[in-house]
């Protein structure tokens, strides 16, 4: 494409913002199903709470590890798996660019209360890793810059759970019992067997080839991988759903907002598979609650961002979550709310953009296609797969993960809670007006001019 004239360049930009629209929209069709399904029929609707997380565990056990054996067994292979080597680096940088701004810059800009500050900084941190790309990159795989590739899709998958294990091991931090939980979860076993599978090529053609020896098992094992996709969304948009009425009761039950004719109910926390209707790898334990309280239990919390199992004096500078709320109500201003919204959605994007703009410039090997786009030769002789880098970007640009509001509500934080889950209420609609520029820039950067 190089060597084209400004009108070349506005219609490419006009195709790439066509494909982002077209992969917005389909977010919102798909949480528009969920919310309607979660509603009707009534009293209680289809989709409900139990459904939502009976789900996301065969999800996270059975499905979404078929999908891994199936997309990593037929797709990958030695050149692939070196290039998704870039994804693992952008995946940390993406991480630590959000924890960076959330932890060293917003205090000096904002007050933010004690008790929120790291539930805030979990929440700015970690973004929706998997339904969510998921969904976005299923129409970006059809639109014209990808449309010859049958497989973009399939490898897509595959890459967004490699990022997902980055996020994973950076939630948990890097204590021995977290790495053997990680290690030893379904999706990275997952990922373990399909890339073996992918690499030796006649253990993978003996399961997906057609006259395979065992192809009726890869038969078997593609049909459940395929059902991921579906399961996942309606998933994340049952989630979306109630978190949303749980976060209108409770701003009802503290007279924020009036109720409705019939008395105020209260909502049972969401449970812990929440964590994975945002598609994030969730462990097999998780910080617990003692009986009949609100504070995390000693010795049941994590290490590393969830402090050390030890009552800890509140500090700006400890990443502990046995923090006590106050008595009084005090929640995030309007003004720190916006700063909060706008890292999450415009400013930590902007920072990674810039430097893969910058990695484009310099040409730097893994982080950028050879040459610095898709369009130059050197990316063509590379056979380079260009799924590594659109992911990485897309990445960059989605709202904050459930997780987080699941592991405050876990740890006793109800006003903390009650703060994230409204900020949630807003940044998911939000995130529909940033998404479609991030997604035109994405486009832009991995396939513009070289």
């Amino acid at each position: 494409m190089s060597g084209r004239d400004g009108g070349g360049e506005v219609a490419d930009v006009w195709v790439y913002s066509g494909a982002a629209g077209v992969a917005v929209g389909t977010f919102m069709l798909y949480v528009l199903v969920g919310a309607c399904f979660s509603y009707f029929p009534r009293p209680k609707g289809l989709i409900t709470r139990e459904m939502v997380s009976n789900l996301s565990a065969l999800l996270m056990q059975l499905l979404v590890p078929c999908m891994l054996l199936s997309a990593l067994g037929q797709n990958l292979d030695a050149a692939t798996l070196g290039q998704s080597a870039g994804l693992v680096v952008w995946a940390t940088v993406n991480l630590l660019i959000s924890f960076v701004i959330a932890y060293f810059v917003l205090p000096r800009c904002v007050r933010v209360p004690q008790h929120l500050f790291v539930p805030f900084v979990l929440a700015l941190t970690f973004n929706n890793s998997g339904s969510m790309p998921i969904v976005l990159l299923e129409p970006l795989a059809r639109s014209p810059a990808l449309a010859a590739d049958p497989d973009a899709y399939d490898r897509a998958l595959a890459y967004i759970w490699v990022y997902g294990l980055v996020w994973q091991v950076m939630l948990w931090g890097f204590g021995a019992p977290a790495a053997e939980e990680v290690l030893t979860s379904p999706p990275v076993l997952g990922i373990a067997g399909g890339s073996c599978l992918g690499l030796v090529r006649p253990a993978g053609d003996a399961l997906f080839s057609p006259a395979g020896s065992l192809a009726p098992v890869g038969s078997v094992i593609s049909t459940l991988g395929a059902a991921m996709v579906g399961s996942s969304n309606l998933v994340l948009a049952g989630s979306l759903y109630h978190g949303s009425v749980d976060t209108l009761a409770r701003l009802r039950r503290r007279g924020k907002l009036p109720c409705a004719a019939r008395p105020c109910q209260a909502q049972a926390p969401p449970p812990m598979q929440r964590a994975a209707a945002s598609g994030e790898l969730a462990p097999r334990s998780a910080p617990s609650q003692k009986e009949g309280g609100g504070s995390a239990a000693p010795g049941h919390t994590r290490s590393g961002v969830f402090g050390s199992g030890e009552p800890a004096t509140p500090s700006r500078g400890s990443l502990s979550l046995e923090v006590p709320e106050p008595a009084g109500e005090e929640g995030l201003s309007a003004t720190a709310m916006a700063l909060v919204l706008a890292v999450r959605l415009v400013i930590a994007p902007a920072v990674s953009f810039g430097l893969y703009a910058a990695a484009m410039a310099l040409k730097v090997p893994l982080l950028v296609p050879p040459g610095g786009s898709m369009a130059s030769p050197e990316a063509a002789a590379a056979g380079t797969d260009p799924i590594i880098f659109v992911v990485a970007l897309v990445q960059a640009c989605t709202p904050s993960a459930q997780f987080a509001l699941v592991i405050t509500q876990q740890a006793g934080l109800s006003r903390a809670a009650e703060s994230l889950s409204l900020l949630y209420l807003v940044m998911y609609p939000l995130s529909l007006l940033t998404m479609p520029a991030w997604i035109t820039l994405a486009l832009s950067l991995v396939f513009g001019n070289a």
